[in-house]
């Protein structure tokens, strides 16, 4: 699960003064980019119980339809453009009415697109309940120009409707929705909801208006594991979802901040178990009757529901505020998202007002130069103070601002105000600020200036710009090129004229090779001066050998009038070691007894020979614990270790065995190696063309591979707020696994391959790590005698896979004495089902016919007495 953490520019750059184009909080952290998260689904379910009862939809909407029928024009509040995929025309026409209702009360200049499936979510579960619906907005997003909280994630409808522009594609959905085809759900079309109630049937239109409020932003980030509760979004720092922001405990304490709770923690899983959280927005409050609106936190964490709806007790059937509770009964028709909801809607943004403003940046040329400063304010309300404008020059005391009203211009969105001209050198910080009907101040940058203000200097530019880069430890003596990538800051808004890198090799110079920019910062939609530069030192025309040394430095120069010039290292070079590979074999084994022989046969970063506390003998161990991905590598890090003697894989033994104890962070429950919520993970990998390109053996694992990993990993964490465990490996976690090199499919008997574990890790939550002993590759390893652990868990491989035709072999290695049977289940990405049997619960060799399938990706889970196994099924002709 993701953490907050603020690993920004700011704390990455040390400069005497403020960096342009970037925020300055207290304490020195600054942030600005323009960053897309992943979206969250959240499914909606009948509970299988009759409930006739009907609210109606709301008076702006009945408006709407009664100037339709005189032809009197009416203002198009907002437009959703949906993409019907699967529908029947009278279910294309309920979804249209729910659209309609939802167009009739929300605003933006921005359409607001909606991929809608009609797909089989399946059949009842436990206690009778079924999915209907399933919605959610398709990103996240945060540093755009008209938010309204600073550092928050908004749904990416909502973030466009502030930014008053298209932050994706031009037909990127911005909710993706997904209603159940099967029968279970008997759906009633007819938008007058008169006879739903006829036959227990589901009313098709308050579904979908229920599942397009979550994907509109009626959804938390709010998520609960292992009795651990947290927030955050996925990829952008651990964000708050902008819900998120208005949720607080009976007591009136805010969840998200940090002084009240610790993210990750078990006092914020009491607190979403604990039936008492509410919704405090300053409107929805108000318009209450000073009530905040309660949320469904039941005693039971139930992922996909919980803090994430209305109370279903407070606010029950017949109840105007009913749409957005958890569960819906046949019957039930709810036309209107009633007045609560609709006011957190306003709370979040959607009836706001947006202060749109490119920042100044960093400057030489400004000095002797009036500074004119311009903002576009666009609000659905009406203003009650004029727009102002408030800064200091050379001080960073905020309340000796000077505060001037900006002039609009004429009757446009426009307002502008002049800061007459100086010679001398300054440090401007300053923000932008207007004040709604409903007494709510709107800033650029948001939040200011309590948390934010934006600061920028004019002045000669004499500091050189900061590079960031993780040296390279090694190279294969097959390798082309030296791949170097380096993040360079640069704060004045000329920017960055070159990058390069300076080498040598074995004390030989070489022409300089230029590095090429990749990527850039983006600030409010502004491009920056800092860069994302990389490029490759030519090894070709070398003949390189096992022993020869590299040498290189990066070179970094800024377009500043008298250009600065930065080093990296500040003195001397990086040096890399050449490595050579020694002559295939067809068997390798190493106990890791002899730490100095075996690791002459292994190069890499990141791991050693050792024998730590806990430990009776040599293993190999990753760090402990290892460290997060560093900014200079986009916050990703992979340690590798590689056996430098290749293998010639076998047919008839093609496997690598060996024991391991693996901490490192979980993904959440049921993610798929590489997604983006799989986080941090354990794989072997080989290469077939001497260690330029490497693929996996199998899938990588993390510590949910095995329940004891599992309970060690969450069984001690240091209270930080990235939830870092500090549980330490020992020999009685070591569990054995066995990998066939034939498993993918990318691989052939009789190639020669190099074979290299690798472990990944991203920026936030780290554990103790990886270890690896007793390593048996195509050589079976001894007997297991009374006194030695007997294995406890499963092995299970999958090959070929891909499969041209179809086929593929499981083989299974199920411990002494299972109870029970093996299930194995084939579906399509979407969840139907499409193959299932049932096998002996012992060890299996099973051929899995799927022939008749199109070509494609499937998932494969397989039940064993006790373990599940999830696999992707490639078939490729």
């Amino acid at each position: 699960m993701k953490k907050l953490l603020f690993l920004l520019l700011f704390t990455l750059v040390s400069v005497p003064v403020l960096q342009a184009q970037q925020l300055s909080l207290p304490g020195g952290v600054t942030k600005g980019r323009l960053t897309f998260s992943p979206g969250k689904e959240i499914i909606c379910y009948s509970n299988g119980i009759r409930t006739d009862s009907r609210v109606s939809a709301p008076q702006a909407f009945r408006r709407m339809l009664e100037a339709r029928r005189s032809g009197r024009p009416l203002a198009q509040q907002s437009t959703f453009i949906v993409n019907y995929v699967g529908f029947s025309d009278s279910a294309k026409a309920a979804f249209q009415y729910a659209v309609d209702i939802w167009q009739s009360i929300l605003i933006s200049p921005v359409p607001i697109r909606v991929t809608a499936y009609w797909t089989d979510l399946g059949g009842a579960q436990s206690g009778g309940s079924y999915a209907l619906g399933a919605a959610g907005p398709t990103a996240f997003v945060s540093g755009f120009q008209g938010a309204t909280r600073y550092n928050t994630s908004y749904p990416i409808a909502l973030a466009e409707k502030l930014a008053r522009t298209a932050l994706n594609g031009p037909n990127t959905p911005d909710i993706v929705a997904r209603f159940n085809s099967n029968k279970i759900a008997n759906w009633y079309y007819r938008t007058d909801g008169i006879t739903a109630g006829t036959g227990g049937r589901e009313d098709l239109i308050s579904t979908v208006l229920h599942e397009l409020g979550h994907g509109l932003g009626f959804v938390s980030s709010f998520g609960g594991v292992q009795g651990y509760g947290f927030w955050g979004d996925e990829d952008n720092y651990g964000y708050p979802f902008i819900f998120d922001r208005f949720i607080e405990n009976t007591a009136g304490k805010q969840l998200i901040d940090p002084v009240n709770f610790t993210n990750p923690s078990d006092k914020l899983f009491a607190e979403i178990t604990g039936n008492g959280l509410y919704f405090d927005g300053p409107v929805t409050t108000a318009q209450n009757g000073g009530l905040r609106a309660k949320l469904y936190a039941p005693t039971t964490y139930s992922l996909g529901s919980s803090v994430s709806h209305l109370d279903e007790t407070t606010y029950p059937r017949n109840n105007p505020n009913s749409l957005m509770t958890p569960f819906s009964g046949s019957g039930e028709v709810i036309h209107s998202p009633g007045p609560i909801t609709v006011n957190m809607m306003t709370d979040m943004g959607w009836r706001a007002t947006s202060v749109l403003h490119d920042p100044f940046r960093d400057s030489e040329e400004l000095v002797g130069q009036p500074l004119v400063f311009r903002a576009r304010v666009v609000s659905d309300t009406t203003l009650k103070s004029p727009v102002t404008l408030s800064y200091t020059i050379n001080d960073t005391t905020r309340a000796n601002a000077t505060t001037v009203q900006m002039q609009q211009q004429g009757s446009t969105d426009q307002y502008v105000y002049t800061l007459p001209a100086s010679n001398s050198a300054r440090v401007i910080r300053y923000w932008i600020s207007v004040t709604d009907n409903s007494n709510r101040t709107f800033t650029s940058p948001p939040e200011a200036p309590q948390v934010a203000v934006w600061a920028f200097q004019i002045g000669p530019d004499n500091i050189p710009p900061q590079i960031l880069h993780t040296p390279v430890a090694s190279v294969f003596v097959s390798t082309d090129s030296l791949r170097v990538a380096a993040t360079v800051f640069d704060n004045y808004n000329r920017g960055i004229d070159t990058v390069y890198a300076e080498y040598r090799i074995n004390g030989t110079a070489y022409p300089a090779v230029p590095l090429r920019r990749v990527g850039f910062y983006v600030n409010n939609g502004v491009s920056t001066g800092n860069i994302v530069a990389e490029g490759g030192i030519p090894l070709t025309g070398v003949q390189l050998k096992g022993g020869d040394r590299i040498e290189y430095r990066l070179v970094a120069r800024d377009r500043a009038r008298t250009p600065n010039t930065a080093y990296l290292p500040a003195s001397g070079y990086f040096t890399v070691r050449v490595v050579g590979t020694k002559t295939a074999v067809a068997r390798y084994v190493n106990t890791f007894n002899d730490a100095t022989s075996a690791e002459q046969d292994f190069s890499g970063n990141g791991f050693r020979v050792i024998t730590p506390a806990g430990f009776s003998n040599g293993a190999v161990h990753s760090d402990h614990p290892y460290a997060d991905g560093p900014a200079s590598q986009n916050y990703r890090a992979n340690y590798t270790y590689t056996l430098l003697t290749p293998i010639q894989i076998d047919a008839a033994d093609p496997f690598i065995r060996f024991d391991e104890v693996v901490l490192v962070e979980p993904g959440e429950t049921g993610s798929l190696f590489g997604t983006s919520e799989f986080y941090d993970y354990v794989v072997v990998e080989g290469s077939k063309d001497g260690g330029k390109t490497w693929m996996p053996f199998q899938d990588g694992w993390d510590s949910r591979a095995q329940a004891v990993w599992l309970t060690a990993y969450n069984s001690q964490k240091d209270g930080s707020a990235s939830g870092n465990s500090l549980a330490a490996g020992n020999a009685t976690l070591y569990r054995n696994r066995s990998i066939s090199m034939l498993n993918s499919g990318a691989f052939a008997a009789g190639q020669q391959v190099l074979v290299r574990f690798r472990l990944f890790a991203d920026q936030y939550s780290h554990g103790w790590g990886w270890a690896i002993d007793n390593l048996y590759i195509q050589e079976k390893p001894p007997v297991i005698t009374a006194t030695e652990p007997v294995p406890t868990t499963t092995t299970l491989n999958v090959f070929p896979n891909p499969s041209q035709t179809g086929e593929f072999v499981l083989e299974a290695l199920l411990p002494p004495s299972p109870q029970g049977q093996v299930q194995v289940a084939v579906t399509g990405l979407a969840g139907q089902p499409l193959l299932r049997q049932v096998l002996e619960a012992r060890s299996f060799r099973h051929r899995l016919d799927l022939r008749t399938l199109a070509p494609g990706t499937y998932l494969l889970r397989v039940q064993t007495p006790a373990q599940t196994f999830t696999r992707r099924l490639v078939i490729g002709r």
